[in-house]
């Protein structure tokens, strides 16, 4: 039940996918979506919960294998344990956030030119 779909995304799109997921849930439920109704959804990620409940502050839900570790999360509001619907929110906002800087630095900064002097092969067919 806690393993992830194999037809899930890896991270960073399956991070985003989610996160579009949440928002749209919010935006179209009359009542708020929870951690628990989201349940279904968030096991087929691979988000596990050490708890019994997963009604929000009671349960303590880990990221998945392949997910930025939360432990340098610190917008998470309990520590590293993601406990709410915002929590989470917070959590896939930030590390999305450091995956998308992590682009723009490969983007910004490519790779140096070879040094002077050095030859380089070009072939054309």
């Amino acid at each position: 039940e806690d393993a992830m779909d194999t037809d899930a995304p890896p991270w960073p799109a399956a991070g985003r996918k989610l996160l579009d997921e949440i928002k749209a849930e919010n935006e179209r439920s009359d009542v708020r979506a929870s951690l628990e109704t989201l349940r279904p959804k968030l096991t087929s990620y691979g988000f596990s919960n050490s708890n019994d409940s997963w009604k929000s502050g009671f349960c303590s839900l880990s990221v998945p294998a392949g997910f930025p570790s939360n432990q340098n999360t610190r917008r998470v509001e309990h520590g590293t344990k993601i406990r709410s619907i915002p929590d989470l929110v917070r959590y896939l906002e930030h590390a999305l956030g450091e995956a998308s800087d992590a682009e723009d630095d490969a983007e910004a900064h490519p790779a140096p030119p070879p040094p002077p002097g050095s030859r380089i092969t070009v072939r054309f067919s």
